[in-house]
């Protein structure tokens, strides 16, 4: 590759495509990380919330336990279970964004052109991929947040429900 053309602004955009992209591949992973967290987490929760009714009642029936008791027990049931039916959204496998067969095909018959064309088609390939990988990571930011809302809200209600079923 020779670099004996006059500068132009792609010297410029090119550099930072690249690092723009390689940071949303790292957002990326690092929002799936505490996706799968969630995942953990709101499982973790679940079981601690089954152990500690069966060890609070025993073999006694449910009815043991006050109507706001149980609601608020199967309410963060409910939030745990919809924390990691998010968690488990945000780690969906997606549509890969990088090139597509007929990307390929371009390139290939493009394989002589001037550098500045191949530079404007790798250029327009990585727009194209950061832009999708920023929506998709947006979608995945949301979906992870309103994960951790509902992974509160669950812990919020087994506190509540411990307070009301001891003052009860």
């Amino acid at each position: 590759m020779t670099t004996d053309h006059p500068p132009h602004a792609g010297d410029v955009y090119g550099p930072l495509l690249t690092e723009k992209l390689l940071a949303e591949m790292g957002h990326k992973a690092s929002i799936e990380q505490r996706g799968l967290a969630v995942i953990t987490t709101s499982g973790v929760l679940v079981s601690l919330l089954v152990a500690l009714s069966a060890l609070v009642l025993g073999k006694e029936p449910i009815h043991f336990l006050s109507g706001a008791t149980r609601g608020l027990m199967i309410g963060a049931v409910i939030l745990f279970v919809i924390a990691a039916g998010l968690g488990l959204l945000v780690n969906r496998p997606r549509r890969y964004w990088g090139l597509a067969p007929d990307d390929l095909d371009r390139i290939v018959a493009q394989w002589m052109a001037d550098e500045d064309e191949a530079a404007f088609v790798v250029g327009q390939q990585r727009v194209a991929e950061l832009r999708n990988s920023m929506v998709a990571n947006d979608r995945k930011a949301e979906a992870l947040q309103r994960a951790i809302v509902a992974e509160v809200m669950g812990v919020a209600m087994v506190a509540a429900a411990v307070v009301v079923g001891l003052l009860g």
